[in-house]
């Protein structure tokens, strides 16, 4: 499996380019999708996997939807943040877009299959109400709920939410990579070792 990271749009989100052999998929295409495309060319994307609703995450989606002949997938909780600008906050950070298109939504324990990858979803609310991760054998695509020695902004009601969320993915193996939605990859071991929310009670 080859992972692909591409830097997008004035938040500095991070999308992936996963692939195995000439079939890939897309995760969280937060902008510059014409780079993404020149990215994936030679390769078969039939699947756009959306972390959450949130606009930095899914800029690029309709036209990489358009393009690639492709399915976008996003949770059912986070699925009408992609109606507008004021739903996924770009109003509020001085960004535009039409409503985002979806295919299909996923809930936590669905698996699905891109070419020999097989995608898990895993739900963890907490950042929006309808945050997952997807797993794809060593590699977790934690969006904005895990990050590097830190978790998702979230509000104070939600705190023991995402704080739930983050024991959730502490269960996983140590090797696990993570992608996050930005700033650097990281384990799971080294976040269970030195990120000071992995162990909130």
């Amino acid at each position: 499996m080859n992972i692909k990271r591409i830097i997008t749009n004035g938040l500095e989100e991070n999308c992936y380019i996963v692939s195995d052999g000439d079939v890939g998929a897309i995760v969280d295409p937060g902008g510059c999708a014409e780079y993404i495309l020149s990215v994936t060319r030679g390769l078969s994307v039939k699947h756009i996997f959306l972390t959450h609703g949130h606009f930095d995450h899914i800029l690029a989606a309709n036209e990489l939807r358009s393009a690639l002949g492709a399915k976008v997938y996003v949770s059912a909780k986070d699925a009408p943040l992609l109606k507008s600008e004021e739903d996924s906050l770009a109003r509020d950070f001085g960004f535009k877009h039409d409503e985002i298109f979806f295919d299909e939504t996923v809930k936590d324990g669905d698996k699905i299959k891109v070419g020999k990858m097989m995608f898990e979803v895993i739900e963890t609310p907490g950042h929006t109400d309808g945050c997952v991760c997807y797993r794809c054998g060593n590699a977790l695509f934690s969006g904005d709920t895990l990050f590097k020695l830190s978790i998702g902004v979230h509000s104070m009601e939600n705190a023991e939410t995402i704080y739930a969320s983050i024991k959730k993915l502490m269960r996983l193996p140590e090797d696990t990579h993570v992608f996050p939605g930005h700033n650097d990859d990281t384990t799971i071991g080294f976040e269970k070792k030195n990120n000071p929310y992995a162990s909130v009670k």
